[in-house]
């Protein structure tokens, strides 16, 4: 066949075709040369339209009658043969149309032929062509058909010739002398798709998207979360100078540095070491600190301020500052009462309460519990403060069984008989119910004839509440042959139940299985059940390992394997043993033997392992029959046997007291360090329980427990002496090897004296020269060095009268020693004749007291005469004589 290609699109086409089928160019040849105007197009072919870069008819899918048309685009006419066509340069041969470059992107399904005017003789008539086959005539007016499309035109050439074959009536028509230019689509009017603008969209939503992410991802990681509202608290509030107080930071800036100031003027808070103080915040944004009131500080409010480094956030809180009162210390608790909730066993809880000074000067404090989970110490580790003080109470929930609690503490003041008493409540609550299962697996072996032992297992409640359980039981064959007893039951707290399982191989073909006990109840559990189902004539052994536990120097228990002969024949088997050492302390009976069909006979394993070592120890016994063995793994494990062990803290209790006092009670532990239960009880040597009681004198301590006993001794009555005893605290078992420990106690009472004044400590004199004698004694047990000094004040009125008694004020204070006549010890007008001395026990001296008011004017004086104990360190009372003396 022969083909030819059109000139334009380069279409492959059959050699008598007249217009492509592509682009809609005539293929027949010129009758006249054209003008070069019109043939400067260039040389070289247009693009190739194919992505490999071949032309139309070279590649194989370019066949002459190939359904599908690839579009071309084609370069936009030059203007110099556009001007041509419409001057009508080609009006003699063909009718130039104009129709729109193709979009390359879909084929035209047939080619749409454009409309061609044609004049017929001389008439004024013009026909326009359609590409179906029809034509239409209209009178007096030439007609034109345009598209309007985006887009470049390409001229298109289309002959008479090839009009003429389309419908026999225009033959004999002619072409009109002045042709007109007719504008259309050869193809179907479509606009080239603004993909580009979706790849733009998708492209700036792509960076929008990661910019977006970036910048969250930044948030996150790098900014802190801070809470809307940081508050700051004091406990206590009001405080005098030297007294602790807490305060305490919440939802701070978290893991920050905290700086501290006070007041207006932003002066730093310093610590114990004189240094700012700072605080860290914890990962919630918490932080405490404790800080003394320093002497600097004036009375009034306060405020203390907390700035996070991080944010620059300041807050503040106000503590008040009290002047110290002039009334003596007195001891008050401000909350008579403390809950510190519902805990589990084991568990403790704390709580703060605070204790005031509504007196003056400083308070010491000691507290004591009427119950051993109730404790209560110094925040600050001290007892003693001014105005106030926060105490933490602590309650241990450890071994005591679930119930309400109510315990007191009772703090004293120390040198008054002040006590105020703190009731604590609590309560502890039941564990919750726990499931523990035994044994982790079960192993069953049995034969298509024969039925299988049953075998248990234990559910234990290891809680503190019922537990409520149900058990399933499932194989993973889903035959059923796993059963269980029950399928669902209660226990109670520290109780156990024991269920039977049983199995059913009688329509099991042989092999293994494998089935699984699912409990659930407090904590689910599964239990793993291996069934082997052997053939007839093989030897069963009711289980596959041994294990055996025991204590050192104690006997083992011996365990027994049952063989069983599931075939239809006697069975002769022997056993043999291997151990891991030189010993031979794994042994069996009988050793061998005969089974006959379906019997079974019973072997006892037993251990020798009476001078062996706390350890573990392998061995094998291995059972033959029919030319085939089984081993069974043995295991022991020997362990020392549990004991207590006693703990005593310290080495020995030592208090010292003067006579007529008991010395403060003192405290020491003792702790149970072994893995037995210490069933305890304490004695004292001598009489030392009557002068020095304990607090606890038996008791029962769990391992790893302790128990505090407090020593209180009571020796006001006793003379100055050393008591001596000894605590023997020992394990209260009969026949227990437990160690006792002692601890010594040493009580030492010392001798003090007393000052005696006779016959009157206030008396007036009236007179110019006046003297009266005073008797000093030493009524205690132990030598008195003893000083007198005076102090005198001021006249407090220039008129004479009667004598009186009085309270001097203030005034000089001086001493010395008179041989003879009275000399001025304190004053101008105020002696003693003797300043000082030394007294045995029961021994006095006489004091001459002279008032002398020469040079003095009228008017009431008032004085003072102490007489102290001049030893440093003791306790001796001093005693005051009032003199009031009138000029």
């Amino acid at each position: 066949m022969d083909t030819k290609r059109c000139a334009y699109c380069h279409k492959l086409l059959r050699a008598d075709t007249q217009i492509c089928s592509r682009c809609g160019h005539s293929t027949l040849d010129k009758r006249r040369k054209a003008s070069l105007k019109e043939t400067s197009y260039p040389s070289l072919p247009a693009a190739s339209p194919h992505r490999l870069g071949h032309y139309s008819g070279l590649h194989p899918e370019d066949q002459p009658y190939q359904s599908s048309f690839i579009a071309v685009q084609r370069p936009a006419p030059r203007a110099d043969v556009r001007e041509a066509v419409e001057e009508g340069e080609s009006a003699d041969d063909d009718i130039q149309v104009s129709a729109p470059r193709l979009p390359h992107a879909k084929e035209p399904e047939r080619i749409l032929l454009p409309t061609v005017p044609v004049a017929v003789e001389d008439e004024p008539t013009h026909i326009r062509v359609r590409s179906h086959g029809q034509q239409e005539v209209d009178d007096g007016h030439e007609m034109s058909h345009r598209h309007e499309q985006q887009g470049s035109a390409v001229a298109t050439t289309m002959p008479r010739r090839a009009l003429r074959t389309r419908k026999l009536a225009l033959e004999q028509l002619e072409y009109p002398e002045r042709p007109v230019r007719i504008t259309g689509p050869i193809g179907p009017d479509t606009s080239r798709e603004p993909h580009y603008l979706i790849r733009i969209f998708l492209t700036l939503s792509v960076l929008f998207f990661l910019l977006a992410s970036g910048l969250l991802a930044f948030i996150f990681i790098k900014t802190r979360t801070v809470s809307a509202s940081p508050v700051l608290s004091v406990n206590p509030s009001i405080l005098r100078v030297n007294d602790t107080f807490v305060l305490s930071g919440r939802d701070f800036d978290a893991n920050t540095l905290v700086k501290f100031t006070h007041d207006s003027t932003n002066e730093v808070v310093l610590d114990a070491k004189q240094q700012p103080l700072t605080a860290f915040t914890d990962s919630r944004g918490d932080f405490s600190v404790q800080i003394v009131v320093p002497a600097t500080w004036v009375t009034g409010e306060h405020s203390i301020h907390a700035t996070d480094d991080a944010q620059e956030l300041s807050r503040s809180a106000a503590i008040t500052v009290e002047a110290p009162s002039s009334t003596p210390p007195q001891l008050k608790l401000l909350t008579p009462s403390l809950d510190l909730g519902v805990g589990r066993a084991g568990t403790t809880s704390s709580g703060q309460v605070t204790l005031s000074n509504a007196g003056g000067g400083q308070l010491t404090w000691q507290a004591a519990s009427d119950a051993a989970w109730l404790t209560a110490l110094p925040t600050d580790n001290s007892y003693v403060f001014s105005g106030s003080t926060l105490v933490n109470v602590t309650v241990n929930r450890s071994h005591l069984v679930a119930k309400p609690y109510m315990g007191h503490i009772t703090f004293s003041q120390h040198g008054s008989n002040n006590t105020v008493k703190l009731t604590v409540t609590m309560g502890v609550k039941a564990a919750p119910a726990a499931l523990n299962v035994s044994p982790s697996s079960l192993t069953f072996s049995a034969t298509t004839t024969q039925n299988v032992p049953v075998q248990s297992i234990t559910l234990q409640n290891s809680g503190g509440q019922t537990l409520n359980w149900q058990a399933a039981a499932t194989t993973n064959d889903g035959a059923k042959w796993l059963y269980v007893n029950q399928a669902s039951g209660s226990i109670t707290p520290r109780s156990s139940q024991t269920l039977s399982v049983t199995v059913q191989a009688g329509q099991l073909a042989v092999g293994s299985y494998q089935g699984t006990i699912t409990l659930s109840g407090g904590a689910s559990a599964s239990l793993p059940v291996f069934l082997t189902v052997v053939a007839p004539g093989t030897l069963v052994i009711s289980s596959t390992s041994l294990t055996f536990q025991s204590f050192t120097g104690q006997a083992v228990a011996s365990q027994t394997l049952t063989l069983q002969n599931s075939g239809g024949q006697s069975l002769d088997w022997s056993a043999t043993t291997m151990t891991d050492n030189a010993t031979n302390w794994l042994s069996v009976a009988p050793s061998s033997g005969t089974i006959a069909q379906g019997g079974q006979v019973t072997v006892n394993v037993a251990i020798s392992s009476a001078s062996f070592k706390a350890g573990a120890y392998q061995g094998m016994l291995a059972i033959s029959s029919g030319g085939s063995s089984k081993s069974i793994p043995v295991s022991l494990t020997l362990t020392t046997p549990p004991a207590a062990v006693i703990s005593v803290q310290g080495s020995s209790l030592n208090f010292t007291t003067t006579q007529g006092n008991d010395p403060l009670p003192q405290d020491f532990t003792i702790t149970n360090t072994g893995n037995a239960t210490l069933n305890w009880v304490a004695t004292e040597s001598g009489n030392g329980a009557t002068f020095a009681p304990l607090s606890l004198t038996s008791g029962s301590l769990a391992p790893q427990t302790n128990a505090v006993i407090s020593v209180a001794p009571t020796v006001s009555s006793y003379t100055p002496s050393t008591l001596t005893s000894t605590i023997t605290i020992a394990d209260s078992d009969s026949g227990s090897t437990v160690a006792s420990q002692k601890l010594p106690l040493t009580i030492t009472i010392t001798s003090q004296a007393a000052i005696g004044v006779a016959p009157q400590t206030n008396f007036s004199l009236d007179t110019t020269n006046s003297t009266q004698d005073v008797t000093i004694t030493n009524t205690g047990t132990a030598t008195l060095n003893w000083t007198a000094t005076t102090q005198v004040s001021a006249p407090t009125s220039s008129t004479s009268g009667s004598a009186g008694t009085g309270t001097p004020t203030s005034g000089s204070t001086a001493s010395a020693s008179l041989a003879g006549t009275p000399s001025p010890v304190g004053g101008s007008w105020l002696a003693v004749s003797v300043s000082s001395g030394t007294l045995a026990p029961g021994q006095s001296v006489v004091l001459q007291i002279a008032c002398n008011g020469a040079g003095l004017i009228t008017g009431t004086y008032q004085g003072q005469i102490i007489l102290s104990d001049s030893d440093a360190g003791t306790t001796v009372q001093s005693r005051t004589i009032y003199v009031t003396f009138i000029v």
